[in-house]
């Protein structure tokens, strides 16, 4: 299993990232780009957006899919990673369920070792529950279940973190009883199978009931 949980910020923050992202990717293997939680734009902007980011960094083999319905395990076999983009989490679950493409999608991550970078809401998906969106987004689509693709080892993940929602994380680990890994914009955690690194310019957090503390490595490791 090869993710990477992005915090979330706009290019500038994010390319020490994206391109930690693109030395894991097989050269001849396209990309696959699924801007669906981004509710704001057209999709075609998004992937323009996306590709002129990309093609900077020197990768061009871009693919984007905004119709997930039809899509099998088999289909994604032919792509070298996936990137999940930012935007709207709960809209992002609320069509990965309705399609079954969360099911495909997690197959992917762990029966075929597939590489996945979940930008902002994108990594809040691959969470054990989207709850740790619910003090940034506002859920108008009333999603009864809320269970995300449970991929971080039983972690809840939050993602633009800033000390002031120290307290609203709190809050959620003593109502929902899971732990949370917080992302500030810029930073992300790359996790290959049990072994940790942070990557960009920053700390990430870990959260559980008895409060906050900055990741350490080391330990962390044994935790995943």
């Amino acid at each position: 299993m090869e993710i990477i949980l992005s915090g979330g910020g706009k290019p500038e923050k994010t390319k020490e990232l994206d391109k930690f992202f693109l030395s894991l990717l097989p050269k001849k293997k396209p990309l696959l780009y699924i801007p669906i939680a981004k509710t704001t734009r057209p999709f075609k902007e998004c992937y323009d957006w996306f590709k002129s980011i990309f093609d900077a960094l020197g990768f061009k083999n871009i693919e984007m899919w905004t119709e997930l319905s039809d899509k099998k395990l088999e289909h994604l076999k032919k792509f070298g990673g996936i990137y999940l983009g930012g935007g709207d989490v709960y809209y992002l679950l609320n069509i990965f369920r309705k399609t079954g493409f969360i099911d495909v999608l997690k197959d992917y991550i762990i029966k075929e070792r597939g590489i996945v970078y979940g930008h902002s809401a994108g990594a809040v998906i691959l969470g054990k529950d989207i709850i740790t969106a619910s003090y940034i987004d506002e859920d108008k689509f009333d999603i009864k279940n809320t269970k995300g693709l449970n991929c971080i080892n039983d972690y809840g993940v939050a993602v633009h973190y800033k000390v002031k929602h120290d307290r609203e994380i709190m809050k959620l680990i003593k109502e929902y009883g899971f732990k949370v890994i917080a992302l500030p914009e810029g930073v992300g955690l790359y996790i290959e199978d049990h072994r940790l690194s942070v990557i960009g310019k920053g700390k990430v957090y870990l959260f559980d009931k008895k409060g906050k503390s900055k990741l350490n490595i080391l330990k962390a490791k044994f935790l995943f």
